[in-house]
């Protein structure tokens, strides 16, 4: 097993990984990470020093207190904030699987550039874009932002704006029917 795997293999670094990535522009320092995160302060302090010692999060000391904050340019971090995305849209993914034709992640999200509180940017290709539609209304997933497409649509997105159309392309696919 991987050594930064090793040392990433404990709740609290985890926990305290998946909590900075939801905040990834605002700096905290130890008792506030700790009464953010539900972590008692010493499994906080010691999770901290460990993202920040991989490079995971910067350290910064202000005045007598240590502030932590997400180093958001690490690639590791990006794929953790891709997997965060990704993983939380399995629900949504699950319930549309047999309505559906492809469904990607686009935007931000994909790549792990996504800023607090961005939608996850869902391209959704199917022939029964009404009964996508009420799927995703009754479900209300949030934060969601899906732009439900069919063939024809596709087409015209392709042809008419291409800069739109491979950003989505770019993007994750989640789920492809298979024939």
């Amino acid at each position: 097993m991987n050594d930064a795997f090793k040392k990433l293999n404990s709740p609290s670094a985890l926990s305290l990984l998946e909590f900075f990535c939801t905040h990834p522009s605002r700096s905290f320092y130890v008792r506030e990470a700790a009464a953010a995160s539900g972590l008692s302060v010493g499994s906080c302090n010691a999770g901290l020093k460990l993202l920040a010692q991989m490079g995971l999060l910067v350290r910064s000391e202000r005045g007598n207190q240590v502030h932590y904050l997400l180093n958001s340019s690490s690639p590791p971090v990006r794929q953790f904030r891709i997997f965060l995305s990704v993983l939380a849209l399995c629900g949504m993914v699950d319930s549309l699987e047999g309505h559906c034709e492809r469904i990607v992640l686009y935007g931000s999200r994909a790549f792990g550039e996504e800023s607090e509180g961005s939608d996850f940017d869902v391209f959704i290709l199917t022939a029964q874009a009404g009964e996508v539609k009420r799927i995703l209304a009754a479900r209300k997933f949030k934060g969601l932002s899906p732009l439900v497409a069919d063939g024809r649509r596709l087409m015209a997105l392709r042809t008419g704006e291409k800069p739109f159309y491979e950003r989505i392309m770019a993007g994750i696919e989640l789920w492809r029917r298979k024939d």
